[in-house]
Protein backbone atom coordinates (compact mmCIF):
# COMPACT_ATOMS: atom_id res chain seq x y z
CA UNK A 1 0.00 0.00 0.00
CA UNK A 2 1.15 3.40 -0.79
CA UNK A 3 0.95 6.28 1.09
CA UNK A 4 -2.25 9.17 -0.53
CA UNK A 5 0.25 11.84 0.28
CA UNK A 6 2.98 10.53 -2.50
CA UNK A 7 5.44 7.95 -3.19
CA UNK A 8 7.25 5.75 -0.32
CA UNK A 9 6.70 2.90 1.90
CA UNK A 10 3.81 1.86 3.55
CA UNK A 11 2.33 -0.85 4.95
CA UNK A 12 4.51 -3.36 3.06
CA UNK A 13 7.63 -1.84 3.54
CA UNK A 14 10.28 -4.51 5.18
CA UNK A 15 9.48 -5.34 8.92
CA UNK A 16 13.04 -3.09 10.14
CA UNK A 17 11.52 -0.17 7.73
CA UNK A 18 10.81 2.93 10.38
CA UNK A 19 7.97 4.25 8.26
CA UNK A 20 6.14 0.44 8.79
CA UNK A 21 6.84 0.63 12.51
CA UNK A 22 5.46 4.10 12.45
CA UNK A 23 2.23 3.24 10.78
CA UNK A 24 1.62 0.23 13.07
CA UNK A 25 1.71 3.38 15.40
CA UNK A 26 -0.97 4.83 14.00
CA UNK A 27 -3.16 1.91 14.19
CA UNK A 28 -2.94 0.67 10.44
CA UNK A 29 -3.00 4.47 8.94
CA UNK A 30 -0.58 5.48 6.27
CA UNK A 31 -0.68 8.69 7.08
CA UNK A 32 -1.14 10.87 10.10
CA UNK A 33 -3.65 13.12 8.22
CA UNK A 34 -5.79 9.96 8.04
CA UNK A 35 -5.46 8.82 11.79
CA UNK A 36 -5.83 12.80 12.68
CA UNK A 37 -8.82 12.76 10.61
CA UNK A 38 -10.51 9.61 11.54
CA UNK A 39 -9.59 10.71 15.34
CA UNK A 40 -13.04 12.59 16.04
CA UNK A 41 -15.24 9.90 15.19
CA UNK A 42 -13.37 7.83 17.99
CA UNK A 43 -13.91 9.95 21.10
CA UNK A 44 -11.34 12.57 19.06
CA UNK A 45 -11.05 16.36 20.55
CA UNK A 46 -14.47 17.32 18.83
CA UNK A 47 -16.72 15.60 21.79
CA UNK A 48 -14.61 17.29 24.63
CA UNK A 49 -17.13 20.79 25.88
CA UNK A 50 -15.10 23.72 25.66
CA UNK A 51 -15.72 26.92 28.36
CA UNK A 52 -17.30 29.27 25.69
CA UNK A 53 -15.88 31.93 27.97
CA UNK A 54 -12.41 30.73 28.03
CA UNK A 55 -12.51 30.38 24.41
CA UNK A 56 -12.86 34.09 24.02
CA UNK A 57 -9.40 35.06 25.59
CA UNK A 58 -7.23 35.39 22.70
CA UNK A 59 -4.14 36.49 24.82
CA UNK A 60 -1.02 33.86 24.46
CA UNK A 61 0.29 35.13 27.97
CA UNK A 62 -3.01 34.15 29.43
CA UNK A 63 -2.89 31.03 27.43
CA UNK A 64 0.44 30.30 28.90
CA UNK A 65 -0.57 31.12 32.47
CA UNK A 66 -3.19 29.14 32.25
CA UNK A 67 -1.30 26.13 30.86
CA UNK A 68 1.14 26.26 33.62
CA UNK A 69 -1.21 26.17 36.34
CA UNK A 70 -2.87 23.46 34.92
CA UNK A 71 0.40 21.69 34.54
CA UNK A 72 0.82 22.33 38.21
CA UNK A 73 -2.27 21.45 39.55
CA UNK A 74 -2.55 18.31 37.70
CA UNK A 75 0.64 17.12 35.57
CA UNK A 76 3.34 17.88 39.10
CA UNK A 77 0.55 16.89 41.54
CA UNK A 78 0.90 14.25 44.05
CA UNK A 79 2.19 11.12 43.74
CA UNK A 80 4.82 13.28 41.54
CA UNK A 81 7.14 14.84 44.07
CA UNK A 82 10.82 17.07 44.07
CA UNK A 83 12.61 14.46 45.30
CA UNK A 84 15.08 12.20 43.43
CA UNK A 85 13.04 8.94 43.91
CA UNK A 86 10.86 7.49 41.34
CA UNK A 87 7.13 7.33 42.48
CA UNK A 88 4.51 5.22 40.93
CA UNK A 89 2.14 7.06 39.51
CA UNK A 90 -1.48 5.86 40.14
CA UNK A 91 -4.68 5.32 37.46
CA UNK A 92 -6.35 8.53 38.79
CA UNK A 93 -3.33 10.20 38.17
CA UNK A 94 -3.21 9.08 34.53
CA UNK A 95 -6.94 8.95 34.01
CA UNK A 96 -6.74 12.81 35.71
CA UNK A 97 -3.21 13.96 33.56
CA UNK A 98 -4.93 12.76 30.21
CA UNK A 99 -8.14 14.44 30.90
CA UNK A 100 -6.79 17.79 31.61
CA UNK A 101 -4.43 17.30 28.26
CA UNK A 102 -7.18 16.84 26.28
CA UNK A 103 -9.48 19.13 27.99
CA UNK A 104 -6.11 21.88 27.37
CA UNK A 105 -5.90 20.71 23.86
CA UNK A 106 -9.63 21.33 22.27
CA UNK A 107 -9.67 24.85 24.09
CA UNK A 108 -6.01 25.46 22.12
CA UNK A 109 -8.02 24.32 18.86
CA UNK A 110 -10.85 25.97 19.83
CA UNK A 111 -8.69 29.75 20.38
CA UNK A 112 -6.80 29.00 16.75
CA UNK A 113 -10.02 28.86 15.18
CA UNK A 114 -11.23 31.64 16.31
CA UNK A 115 -7.71 33.69 16.21
CA UNK A 116 -8.02 32.52 12.74
CA UNK A 117 -11.34 33.41 12.02
CA UNK A 118 -10.94 36.75 13.51
CA UNK A 119 -7.59 37.69 11.55
CA UNK A 120 -9.32 36.36 7.95
CA UNK A 121 -12.44 38.22 8.19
Amino acid sequence: MTSIFGSGPGLDAPKGDVARQATAALRGYSSVFGAIFDADDRGGLGSVAVDADAEKVLDPDRWAQESFEAAKSFAYAQPVGLGPAAVQLTRDYETNARNTARNRAALAAARLAKLLDTALR
